[in-house]
């Protein structure tokens, strides 16, 4: 109610919000019954390299993109619809992720068990949102 409150007030100064959309979520919070499925039991992280040579588990889900095509990627559509609400433009960390993701299983402590899984081409997933 605040963030809307806020929203409103920003565009009647004619201040335009830009909102930051992570591309993970936290598997205990995000999981509503309907939406189960749409997660893996695994876990994204990033792989081994020059900052970490363990790589690392950053601990949210990764997305079984397939399950979610069956209702035209929903819960993506009211996540960024929800977004628009309070936001003129908003960015989306870790895109790449909708191209590929590190994933690893979820009980893994680091990233060296990971493998690159290809995830859903951007074009798929959001074609009909944004047509």
């Amino acid at each position: 109610m605040q963030l809307s409150e806020e929203a409103d007030y920003a565009r009647k100064k004619g201040v335009i919000l830009k909102g930051d959309l992570p591309i993970g979520v936290d598997r205990l919070v995000w999981i509503p019954g309907y939406i189960q499925n749409c997660f893996m039991n695994t876990s994204a992280g990033a792989p081994p390299d020059y900052f970490d040579k363990n790589g690392q588990n950053w601990g949210f889900p990764t997305y079984n993109w397939e399950e979610m095509s069956k209702d035209n990627y929903g819960w993506w559509r009211a996540r960024l619809t929800q977004m628009a609400k309070y936001f003129t433009a908003y960015r989306i960390d870790h895109i790449l992720g909708f191209f590929r993701i590190w994933e690893l299983p979820d009980h893994a402590m680091t990233g060296l068990v990971g493998k690159f899984r290809p995830s859903i081409p951007l074009s798929q997933a959001f074609h009909s949102y944004f047509s």
